[in-house]
């Protein structure tokens, strides 16, 4: 329980969040994102996600709450209020508050480790505990759920009487995981360079791995839905590796509803940055089949996020619910759009670099400026992310999205 001094804190930030959540602007930013996923869209969005940035924001939020719970709280809450007033995107502020997920998963046999260098945000690497694919298959398993309703119970009781009357609750947002992309967890199994020469070498081996992953990620989200551990994310809430969900298509959060939520009802989200150094036709073989069943499941999917993904495109256009394709600044901007036109959402990540160290701005203007050149007459979307530093300036954020309404205001009067 908290304090009444922490309580009455908490409470006035609650509702100034729903304050925020009430401004015309967002009802227009609704709306706007909603065309853009709707593939209607006739200007360019921006969206703002500082990532490991945070905690040089957080340096600069200042705390008044007492109890160390009730600080999280607040933290969390004033984040929310720093994204409207300091980030200068097109974010939306929902007016309601997402609770946990609460729940436990088996593992999968064999258990995962890591070396680090001990830096927070350092380098790690895996240790891979498969060394012999034929043995190691062996010995996975696949994951059971287990939902924690106690403890989710608890935490709504919690949270609806400290301001439930203010924010009303609804669940977390998406799945449980963050991509069905399958080669982030078959590297945390064999390595990198194993993954690589297990193609050539053991294709057999590598495709019974893909199949399992494949497999095992399927049978984990029909245990979320299930287990009623599912949330609808057609909102403010981010999808993919950068946007916003909201769309005609789906179901939205905004709208309370006792009807299950089911996998048909969410976007997701598939990827294999890592993969990246491989042809296209080998992802084609050892990937992409293991990828796309998991697609189907949902109702609208997005694909990609660091790695350029129009040399795949030939096989993930397979998929009738791909709406959204990530544009990494690896990727050919010319041949994403002539590619990819006005049947989906580009979302454009420009260099992060240009934030992150020094800030760039003539560099910044000219990315933004041929992006727009080539791409701004389509559904397109501005995504900065990899910001994990911004070198303990966090107003760099404002300041790159002004320069980017600048560059689309520009160019939509010409």
């Amino acid at each position: 329980m908290f304090s009444s001094h922490d309580r009455d804190i908490v409470r006035g930030l609650a509702g100034r969040i729903r304050e925020i959540s009430e401004l015309p602007i967002m009802q227009e930013r609704r709306r706007r994102w909603k065309d853009l996923n709707d593939l209607r869209s006739d200007r360019p969005l921006i969206f703002v996600g500082p990532e490991g940035s945070w905690k040089e924001i957080d340096r600069t939020i200042e705390l008044a709450c007492d109890d160390p719970d009730a600080r999280m709280q607040e933290l969390e809450m004033r984040q929310t209020i720093y994204r409207y007033e300091c980030l200068g995107d097109d974010s939306v502020i929902s007016p309601y508050y997402t609770c946990g997920r609460y729940y436990s998963a088996s593992g999968v046999g064999v258990e995962f480790k890591n070396a680090s260098t001990g830096v927070e945000g350092g380098a790690f690497k895996h240790i891979p505990p498969i060394t012999n694919l034929a043995e190691g298959l062996k010995r996975l398993r696949h994951q059971t759920i287990t939902a924690d309703r106690a403890a989710l119970a608890r935490e709504i009781d919690h949270l609806n009487d400290l301001f439930g009357d203010i924010l009303p609750l609804r669940p977390a947002p998406g799945y449980g995981l963050w991509t069905t992309g399958l080669t982030m967890t078959a590297i945390a199994l064999i390595g990198l360079e194993e993954l690589m020469l297990a193609m050539v070498d053991e294709p057999d081996h590598l495709k019974a791995l893909m199949q399992f992953l494949s497999d095992n990620t399927k049978s984990l989200l029909l245990q979320f839905q299930s287990e009623g551990l599912l949330g609808r994310n057609a909102g403010a809430n981010g999808i993919g590796s950068g946007n916003l969900g909201f769309v005609s298509e789906l179901p939205s959060p905004d709208e309370p509803s006792d009807s299950p939520v089911l996998l048909k009802h969410l976007w997701g989200l598939s990827e294999s940055q890592e993969t990246v150094g491989v042809s296209p036709e080998m992802f084609a073989e050892f990937i992409w089949p293991y990828q796309k069943p998991l697609m189907e499941l949902f109702g609208l999917t997005y694909y990609g996020c660091c790695e350029p993904v129009e040399r795949r495109f030939e096989w993930i256009r397979q998929v009738g619910n791909l709406r959204c394709i990530s544009v990494s600044p690896w990727s050919d901007l010319e041949t994403c759009a002539e590619l990819y036109g006005r049947n989906y959402v580009l979302c454009r990540k420009p260099n992060p670099s240009y934030v992150a160290s020094q800030f760039e701005e003539d560099a910044i203007r000219q990315d933004i400026r041929r992006t727009l050149e080539i791409a701004g007459d389509l559904n397109l979307a501005f995504v900065l992310k990899d910001t994990h530093t911004v070198n303990n300036q966090p107003q760099r954020f404002k300041r790159w999205s002004d320069i980017v309404r600048q560059e689309i205001a520009s160019y939509c009067r010409s």
